[in-house]
């Protein structure tokens, strides 16, 4: 067989499929009952800066404590930290929180997303930030269950300006 046959074989059989692919099946979804997804993008004014905050939860001479203490533990001292810079917690833009099971093996996102509830999405504070949930099978300091990871939204230090010469 020569190049020419092998090249026309291809050719065909190339063309059958694409044929094949095209011709639409009543198995397939009809695109117009599928919405779109809702796409936003947040973009800061000029005049402001992301800062990122790492926040443990307190520890007192008994230990950590629950899941859920440990996260409102950590919330106020988030709440804390962004009250030193003048901010509140409606500059939060996202929070990764990452937890832990507890001494049964469990991970107790219940427990976190009702003490989260406390913080976001109240009637204080209607908004909530871009939120993600990690889990991993423990921290280093024996008893911690929970650390969260914050971006914020600072007002930008201006820079000095030179003084003209």
């Amino acid at each position: 067989m020569n190049k020419h046959h092998l090249f026309i074989g291809l050719f065909v059989a190339a063309t059958t499929l694409l044929s094949a692919c095209g011709n639409k099946t009543e198995s397939m979804t009809n695109p117009t009952t599928i919405q779109p997804a809702e796409n936003k993008m947040v973009v800061l004014p000029a005049n402001m800066t992301l800062a990122q905050a790492v926040i443990h939860p307190p520890r007192s001479q008994e230990g950590f404590g629950t899941l859920e203490q440990q996260t409102i533990g950590a919330f106020n001292g988030l709440h804390a930290l962004l009250r030193k810079q003048g901010l509140t917690l409606g500059n939060v833009m996202s929070v990764r929180a990452v937890l832990a099971p507890n001494t049964e093996g469990i991970v107790d996102y219940d427990s976190y997303l009702g003490a989260y509830k406390k913080f976001f999405g109240t009637k204080k504070l209607p908004t909530t930030p871009l939120h993600s949930i990690n889990a991993i099978q423990s921290f280093p300091v024996n008893g911690q269950l929970i650390m969260l990871e914050a971006n914020i939204a600072m007002p930008a230090k201006s820079k000095p300006q030179k003084e003209e010469q």
